[in-house]
């Protein structure tokens, strides 16, 4: 019997970058995923959005083996575009949730995450979408349903986050 997918929904994305601003960073040690900061400020928004990105890939990593994009958003209210503490423990919940399931060098990798202007936005590449979803399903199963949004497409070049890391000013 398949396994229902209700985080299945679309979702359009997001536009990453206004302008970004590098905060830190470090190196892939022994094949383990290592992350990096940055912002974006909107000028007339008054806002900023902070990223948590992935560094770099291991050596001989193919992207192509990972070829769907997955993004999840979830959308909360904010008076000052960031997420309160409690919203922002649950998207914290949900990540580590989905990370021993997903988000391993095999199945998936997630590769950026933004946060601001009431959007949490995580990027995963993954080998299939069916995978994906039944294994977020398996995952998520014990918590009451969450506000997400969820697009996945073909994305075997990892376009996205490629563009992403070219657009950063160093």
């Amino acid at each position: 019997m398949p396994v229902p997918l209700p985080y299945a929904r679309p979702a359009a994305l997001l536009a990453l970058l206004l302008s970004s601003t590098l905060l830190g960073g470090c190196l892939l040690q022994q094949n383990k995923p290592q992350w990096a900061m940055a912002s974006a400020k909107n000028e007339q928004q008054q806002t900023t959005l902070v990223f948590r990105y992935l560094k770099g890939l291991p050596p001989g990593f193919a992207t192509a083996e990972q070829p769907v994009k997955i993004t999840i958003d979830w959308k909360y209210q904010s008076a000052n575009g960031m997420p309160d503490t409690a919203t922002s423990t649950r998207m914290s919940e949900m990540e580590k949730l989905l990370e021993p399931l997903v988000n391993s060098w095999g199945f998936a990798t997630l590769a950026l995450v933004s946060t601001g202007q009431g959007d949490k936005q995580w990027i995963y590449y993954a080998k299939s979408e069916e995978g994906f979803f039944s294994r977020m399903n398996q995952a998520l199963a014990g918590l009451p349903r969450l506000p997400l949004e969820i697009q996945a497409e073909q994305e075997p070049g990892w376009d996205s986050y490629k563009d992403f890391i070219s657009g950063l000013h160093k």
